[in-house]
């Protein structure tokens, strides 16, 4: 199991970030990492590719009681999830492992969030409501065809 080898019982190394390739919340996260610093941010973070059933694991549950993908756990122990709150925690903690990925002003900060809030209500969201739309998740991952066999 990608998590049974994950110790929650003692202090961890460094953070471990859970990703899934069919997540476009978790490639927030995933772009940040790569932007951060060349190469990646793999000397501070480590990260683990999950599968459909591995989120159905009561292991997983424990990190994210959503079992949903992005989720981060901290060497501490302690579990973080929704990718806002992450990238948050990430550049807060990483700043200075590379260029500043947020705005440095309130209205840049103002402007950048809005633009995430609306991509997750009302682009992305299974929740959207106008007639005849869909969330758009479905269309970039999860489409059957053109692109190779189902998941």
């Amino acid at each position: 199991s990608t998590l049974a080898s994950t110790p929650l019982d003692k202090p961890l190394e460094k953070p471990i970030f859970f990703d899934m390739c069919h997540s476009n919340n978790a490639a927030r996260v995933r772009l940040w990492m790569a932007l951060k610093r060349p190469g990646g941010m793999g000397h501070a973070i480590e990260s683990r590719m999950l599968t459909y059933p591995d989120l159905k694991k009561a292991d997983f549950a424990a990190v994210n009681p959503l079992k949903k993908v992005p989720a981060l756990i901290l060497p501490d122990g302690a579990p973080v999830f929704e990718s806002n709150v992450i990238l948050s925690f990430l550049e807060d903690k990483y700043g200075d492992a590379g260029p500043r990925l947020t705005p440095r002003t309130p209205e840049g900060r103002a402007a950048m969030e809005l633009l995430c809030r609306v991509h997750d209500l009302y682009i992305a969201s299974p929740n959207t409501t106008a007639p005849g739309f869909s969330h758009s998740q479905g269309a970039m991952y999860l489409s059957y065809g053109w692109h190779g066999p189902e998941r």
